[in-house]
């Protein structure tokens, strides 16, 4: 008859912690008392145990990692929006400003050409004023281009006589402000064309002509000279021609004609010195 089994124990452990007690006292227990497959299989679970539980650590750090690098780039994308659109919003301001500028310029501007086209008209009219007045009380000739005859010009200057000639045959064209040919003139631009035909340059305005070159005296004209009226030789030129005679562009209305050189003249300088 089989000798019969111990019980076993209730768990492993108690089953192992017996063992152990027999071993202790001398007492050597039967292999068949030890199920051999229940440790190695309880070993067995405990290392797969571990096992996940190290890989379901090692995974909740990766998913830890991961989401503290997340919210750090999410962090960083919207500091690198913020620094944007505070960009975007200088930009804007910047560029309102300077529409704002070039609106104030485009202003001034405006206001600068209008005042300079009421000076230039002002200007036109001193001088269509200034050139009637010396019409009506200087004692000139015809203010028609033949109503005076041209005199034989005798001049010993290459110069003066070229001038002169060009002057000549501009008699009948029209005055108009500013005009300096070829088919219109105001006087400073008729006596500037002349002395240009001539080879002698000057500016297109009068007090410019008389600052430009030598003095003469009204006792000592000769032809060729450029007679002047006004302040600084400021409202008008004419080219003498002799026998006290001059060709101008007087006023809006009149044309390039043969007059007496009248008084009050600022002086004459001779260009084709």
């Amino acid at each position: 008859m089989p000798k019969p089994r111990p019980p076993r124990c209730g768990t492993l452990g108690g089953r192992a912690a017996a063992l152990l007690k027999a071993t202790a006292a001398g007492q050597t227990a039967a292999t068949d008392e030890v199920d051999l497959s229940e440790v190695e299989s309880a070993a067995q679970r405990t290392k797969y145990a571990q096992i996940t539980n190290d890989q379901d650590r090692s995974s909740l750090n990766k998913l830890a990692y991961v989401q503290e690098d997340l919210a750090s780039k999410r962090k960083a994308l919207g500091e690198v929006q913020a620094e944007r659109k505070t960009e975007a919003d200088a930009i804007a301001k910047q560029t309102a400003a300077m529409k704002s500028a070039q609106a104030d310029l485009e202003k001034k501007l405006a206001a600068v050409n209008a005042d300079v086209r009421k000076l230039m008209a002002e200007e036109q009219q001193r001088q269509q004023a200034a050139s009637r007045a010396m019409a009506s009380g200087g004692g000139r000739g015809s203010l028609g281009p033949t109503g005076i005859t041209m005199p034989n010009v005798t001049s010993s200057n290459a110069t003066a006589r070229a001038a002169i000639a060009f002057a000549q045959a501009q008699l009948g064209k029209p005055y108009v402000y500013a005009a300096a040919g070829p088919n219109s003139f105001d006087c400073s631009g008729l006596t500037m064309a002349a002395y240009a035909a001539a080879g002698v340059g000057m500016g297109h305005y009068s007090g410019s002509q008389f600052a430009s070159f030598p003095r003469v005296s009204m006792g000592e004209l000769l032809p060729g000279d450029l007679i002047f009226w006004g302040g600084g030789g400021s409202q008008h030129v004419g080219l003498y021609i002799g026998g006290g005679l001059m060709i101008d562009a007087p006023h809006t209305g009149a044309w390039v004609h043969v007059t007496q050189v009248y008084g009050g003249a600022s002086g004459a300088v001779r260009p084709w010195l």
